[in-house]
């Protein structure tokens, strides 16, 4: 394969990266916007029961909504938009998608019927899928190679907080409005999920306003070696790394996903709680675990980097799948709510762990020219292993093998502990091959790589 070389000249003309405060300034807004496109995608999750009841659905047919419905478009629009993320303004992407996805959850709380539901869902997935390409490769850009890892956890965790904030708002959304419903001009009377969508709506456009402020910095980083054949012609080339990252995040995503969409039913179901307080038990679980996995995650990896240890960051595959398998098992297993609790919090302080790492690992394996649409890649294959595939997965395993609602917190173990397990092996397994290949991108301060582009 054929590349074009960078040269010295080159190096020294290279673009200053924004001043630390700007960096940390712009990762507060992806934060945010993180924060409100999971408001938005998991608003859903806490109104599966009146969903379901209203629309006459099954456990599957809810769970086509949670996944099918949003992580189609949401993968598959994502490879287009990492092109554009490589090419044109990544702040302009980011406030068009929040404008969008917002548009379309607010036409979710104006559905009536479940093919309108779907075709929201599916403009909220296309809208969201703008965010992470975008911003990948802009804390690419904003922060150096040793902040990236913190900086990527921290854009991470933003979305486990985004999962609390939809469980604590939509309880209180809820409480406010009542099991009957509001009367709301010029729409008439809207049942009580429906008022929800409609209310999660309203953050979005508030922080398209804001946007504009983040200044969209330089590309930096460039290794000057994209390959002739393309994005493709790299990913051909660098296939195996690839493979073995993408199914390792991908068990995590499914795990992670699946338990996600199926924890606030799973509490009313188990323990006879309401909504709205299985919303806050639920919020809190997630608020609790984005805190410390964040922190477990950022700091331990970022010092395993630093050390060089074999693998790196993606070694935190490993603790949190073995962990997380024994604290998922234990956490759906026992009777106790306290233990219940505390086994969710340890559960979900694993998947943050590991999930916040994989933007930095991701990142690694590719020169800045394809970091956004490899990202986008990325998304495409995880979100089918986790957001279509996870929710259903659960559903199915409670419709069809145990034929039985009260089930539910046994077909979550089913689904979730095997994958897990199978995700800390297999990234024991290729620590060292994952190590070697990253390294080939690495840029040192002439900004000359060595590295294979195809």
């Amino acid at each position: 394969m054929a590349w074009k070389s960078a040269t010295s000249s080159d190096a020294m003309t290279l673009p200053e990266r924004p001043s630390a405060a700007g960096a940390k300034a712009a990762l507060a807004l992806l934060m945010v916007a993180s924060v409100v496109s999971l408001i938005d995608r998991q608003i859903l999750s806490l109104l599966l029961i009146p969903i379901r009841n209203d629309l006459g659905l099954s456990d599957t047919g809810v769970s086509l909504l949670q996944g099918l419905a949003f992580a189609v478009v949401y993968c598959l629009a994502g490879l287009p938009i990492g092109y554009a993320v490589d090419r044109f303004s990544r702040r302009n992407i980011v406030i068009a998608g929040i404008l969008f996805w917002s548009a379309m959850t607010a036409l979710c709380g104006l559905a009536t019927a479940f093919w309108l539901l779907f075709i929201a869902r599916v403009g909220v997935g296309l809208g969201e899928a703008c965010l992470h390409p975008a911003a990948y490769s802009l804390i690419s850009d904003l922060f150096p190679a040793e902040r990236r890892g913190r900086a990527y956890a921290a854009f991470g965790a933003a979305g486990t907080i985004g999962i609390s904030a939809s469980l604590f708002g939509g309880a209180a959304v809820i409480a406010l409005i009542g099991p009957s419903g509001i009367t709301l001009w010029p729409f008439g009377h809207l049942p009580m999920w429906q008022a929800a969508f409609l209310a999660v709506s309203l953050p979005g456009f508030v922080l398209a306003l804001v946007l504009p402020l983040l200044r969209e910095p330089p590309r930096l980083e460039h290794s000057g070696r994209a390959s002739a054949s393309g994005f493709f012609g790299f990913v051909r080339a660098n296939r195996g790394v690839i493979g073995v990252v993408f199914l390792c995040y991908g068990l995590i995503s499914f795990a992670g996903y699946g338990a996600i969409a199926w924890m606030a039913t799973g509490y009313v179901r188990q323990f006879g709680l309401s909504l709205a307080r299985a919303g806050v038990v639920v919020g809190a679980i997630t608020l609790a675990a984005s805190i410390v996995g964040a922190i477990v995650g950022g700091l331990l990896t970022d010092r395993w980097h630093a050390r060089g240890v074999a693998g790196g960051r993606f070694l935190m595959v490993v603790p949190s799948g073995i962990v997380g398998a024994l604290a998922f098992a234990a956490w759906w297993s026992v009777n106790s709510f306290g233990w219940s609790v505390a086994g969710g919090i340890v559960a979900f302080s694993m998947q943050v762990a590991a999930a916040t790492t994989a933007p930095s690992v991701v990142a690694a394996l590719a020169p800045n020219e394809y970091r956004g649409q490899l990202a986008a890649f990325y998304l495409l294959v995880t979100g089918l292993f986790g957001i279509a595939a996870g929710p259903t997965a659960i559903a199915l395993i409670t419709d069809h093998v145990f034929a039985d609602d009260a089930a539910l917190r046994w077909s979550i173990i089913c689904a979730t502990v095997p994958a897990l397990l199978l995700a800390a092996l297999v990234a024991w397994a290729s620590r060292g091959y994952y190590s070697r290949e990253a390294g080939k991108w690495q840029v040192p301060m002439n900004g000359m790589p060595e590295g294979r582009a195809g």
